[in-house]
């Protein structure tokens, strides 16, 4: 079955384009952001992508607090993480473009492999942002492709985030091939103390006992914690169901994202249970802060920047050892798969 892309769709009164083979199909909000808010696994019916219980996706203004209208789904922050004051204006939440409506064209429509491309400028950046969604016609397998363009003769800094809010239960399991883990919040020091750096995985919790943060809890852990994956060695991500439901894989450039967020919300933040865990250009989470610390990206008058992740529907691993962006997958199967 060749991928094909519809137009002409809503979701919740917000243009959406789909994307489909016969393994996955993607619901694009064209109209909001360009959220990929469903990643739908064909086999099985299951949507990796986590929605909020309690809060439909609608349109929210400009610089509203993003997770207040946060529905759920795949978003791409830009240019920046935190609330701040930067460069003399009020950066909204997780950036400028979230509640934007986008251009799009879908090129070789005809093709066994169409591409949706889509694009919009900054409000307060001078900016232009394109992304490229493909589907490969024959795997669960995706990839998108981005290029950020400054439109002012002068640098600018940005920062870009990869955003998805995964479906989780007790007994899933996050990979990330890092060295060190630096906890930003921790409820009740649950998952760590804020501020520590540790060795990844393992981080101690308030009374001192091992936590690995590899291990997935029930929500009735009642905790959250924010932390930021550093001194990766490969740039992958990975996250794995203990049966036969399908987990979310993402390669990158870790030249691109030499970070990974970690949003771990396991019942103790607004009474919810995902994780989003996201490959990011910088940290910390305040611009201003990561601009000091020389981990923004600093673009010339007129210049790109480009990059590309490659996302993956997967099942039967036990543990996963490395992603690659052709969207192969190496590490332990569970028992009776080879």
């Amino acid at each position: 079955m060749a991928t094909r892309i519809h137009q002409g769709w809503k979701l919740e009164d917000i243009e959406a384009v789909v994307l489909e083979n016969a393994h996955l199909r993607l619901d694009v909000l064209v109209g909001m952001g360009c959220k990929i808010y469903n990643v739908w696994d064909r086999v099985s019916g299951h949507n990796l992508l986590w929605h909020h219980p309690r809060r439909r996706v609608e349109r929210a203004p400009f610089g509203a607090n993003f997770d207040d209208w946060w529905a759920g789904g795949w978003d791409d922050p830009f240019p920046n993480g935190a609330p701040t004051t930067f460069g003399g204006d009020d950066r909204p939440y997780l950036g400028e473009l979230w509640t934007r409506p986008w251009n799009f064209t879908i090129e070789g429509a005809d093709s066994p492999s169409p591409v949706l491309h889509v694009w919009t400028e900054g409000v307060i950046t001078p900016a232009r942002v394109d992304k490229w969604i493909q589907l490969d016609p024959d795997r669960p397998v995706m990839t998108v492709r981005y290029r950020v363009t400054n439109l002012q003769g002068a640098p600018i800094e940005f920062m870009l985030g990869i955003h998805p809010a995964l479906t989780i239960d007790a007994g899933y399991r996050i990979d990330v091939p890092a060295k060190t883990v630096q906890v930003e919040e921790s409820r009740g020091g649950a998952l760590g103390k804020p501020g520590k750096t540790y060795t990844w995985p393992m981080v101690a919790d308030s009374q001192g006992n091992p936590v690995d943060l590899r291990k997935v809890p029930g929500a009735h852990a009642q905790c959250y914690g924010f932390a930021y994956a550093t001194a990766l060695s490969a740039g992958w991500l990975a996250l794995s169901a203990p049966d036969d439901r399908p987990g979310f894989a993402l390669a990158f450039d870790p030249l691109a994202f030499p970070t990974v967020w970690l949003w771990l919300v396991y019942g103790g933040w607004r009474g919810l249970y995902h994780v989003a865990l996201e490959p990011w250009t910088s940290f910390p989470s305040r611009m201003d802060v990561a601009s000091q610390e020389g981990r923004t990206v600093t673009l010339a008058a007129g210049a790109r920047w480009e990059t590309a992740v490659t996302a993956v529907v997967h099942r039967g691993w036990q543990q996963i050892d490395q992603v690659t962006t052709e969207g192969e997958i190496r590490g332990q199967c569970k028992e009776g798969r080879s």
